[in-house]
């Protein structure tokens, strides 16, 4: 039976209108009634694709993914860095109390995802002036950091100032500003209970009579004066400096007050010539125990007694000075180049003779693993970049030289 339709009374009926800000864009029409989000707002359900219905396992499976990634996307939010490191037995902390090395054991750090140190350890010994060298962006920064705010097991003895930021700009004078670090130090100390009253107003003393009452302020002044300010620049509110003198103040308030362990992130950056000249002979007669990132490679060659190398998310020691570190730095990557190179004839002859692919794959897995990729792919560069690669990464003109000399 065929029924006539009313084509004018179909154009006449109300068409039906959809309220965009009303429909759920988490809505399923997979999910059982009981597991659907319900809300205030109806939902309209739209027209969608033809798609393969899930199974309950796994629309539970998603679900707990969903839930994974909610979990470790407000991890992130609060803390952009993730750390691991090795527990210390109660023998160990009772040493670690009074130490004065720092040895730090199988110790991770990833940021957003990405892996920054992998079960690497970390070794810095008293009154060593160690320079830590590496490529761009592979964590050199993130280490200061961690040591600085102690995330990292470091002897509590062991006081610790990372020299990152300028000081404020207010009406403090330059001098002022310099000479009153010790007095918050002390505050601190005293607020966050490190030290009784008096032990440490005993050790305070034991400072001063050291150094004598009469020489602090002069002392302050000639800090201040090899990095570039004069008598009248000194009487200076700080706020009349710019960013970068702001940052020769903290960096004056740093070696005035010679903490036990010092960190300098590119402490050259904000110095001019007469400057850099000053610090490179005052740091060269540090007595304490000094950890500097620069790719000042002449600054690194005179202040430096050892070189720590960041490589493969792990960290390399070396005893010298940057010069020789250079020396050891080639012989040692030309080596692993010609073992590299036995291995990967090893597996051509593997694959030649018919061997099975899962032992040749089982075998390439084993070469690769650990593998710098600078081994496995020499990096060149084009002319611009390598005029100017010192300034770029101390680490980049190494690899360069070593794949110059094989070509």
């Amino acid at each position: 039976m065929v029924t006539n339709f009313n084509l004018e009374s179909l154009k006449k009926a109300p068409k039906v209108k959809y309220d965009e800000e009303k429909v759920n864009d988490d809505y399923n029409p997979y999910l059982d009634p009981e597991e659907r989000e319900v809300t205030n707002d109806s939902v309209v359900e739209m027209k969608k694709e033809p798609t393969a219905k899930l199974t309950h396992k796994e629309l539970k499976k998603m679900k707990k993914q969903k839930l994974f990634e909610e979990q470790l996307d407000a991890l992130k939010a609060e803390d952009q860095f993730i750390l691991l490191q090795a527990n210390k037995s109660s023998k160990s902390s009772n040493l670690l109390n009074n130490a004065f090395d720092i040895k730090v054991e199988n110790y991770s750090i990833s940021a957003r995802g990405k892996d920054l140190f992998v079960n690497a350890s970390l070794t810095i010994a008293n009154q060593r002036r160690y320079g830590l060298v590496g490529l761009n962006g592979h964590g050199k920064t993130t280490l200061l950091n961690h040591m600085a705010q102690r995330k990292l097991n470091i002897p509590p003895n062991i006081d610790i100032l990372l020299c990152e930021q300028e000081v404020n700009a207010d009406d403090t004078f330059a001098i002022l500003a310099v000479l009153n670090v010790l007095v918050k130090k002390l505050s601190a100390d005293f607020e966050n209970g490190q030290a009784d009253a008096g032990t440490r107003l005993k050790e305070v003393y034991g400072e001063i009579k050291a150094i004598g009452v009469d020489s602090v302020e002069p002392k302050a002044r000639r800090i201040l004066a090899g990095l570039g300010f004069t008598k009248e620049m000194q009487e200076r509110p700080t706020k009349h400096f710019s960013d970068g003198w702001r940052m020769r103040v903290s960096l004056a308030r740093a070696l005035f007050l010679e903490p036990t362990f010092l960190l300098l992130d590119e402490p050259t950056n904000h110095l001019d010539l007469n400057a850099v000249i000053w610090l490179d002979n005052y740091l060269q007669n540090w007595k304490k125990t000094l950890l500097i990132v620069s790719h000042d490679l002449s600054f690194l060659d005179n202040v430096c007694t050892d070189i720590i190398h960041l490589d493969m998310q792990k960290l390399f020691s070396y005893k010298g000075n940057y010069a020789s570190f250079k020396k050891m730095f080639k012989q040692k990557r030309k080596e692993q180049i010609k073992d590299y190179e036995k291995q990967e004839k090893r597996l051509r002859e593997m694959k030649v003779s018919g061997k099975s692919s899962k032992d040749a794959r089982n075998f390439a897995d084993t070469l690769y693993m650990g593998m710098s990729p600078v081994i496995a792919v020499p990096l060149t560069l084009d002319s611009d970049m390598s005029r100017n690669v010192k300034e770029i990464d101390p680490v980049l003109p190494l690899v360069q030289e070593v794949a110059e000399e094989r070509q």
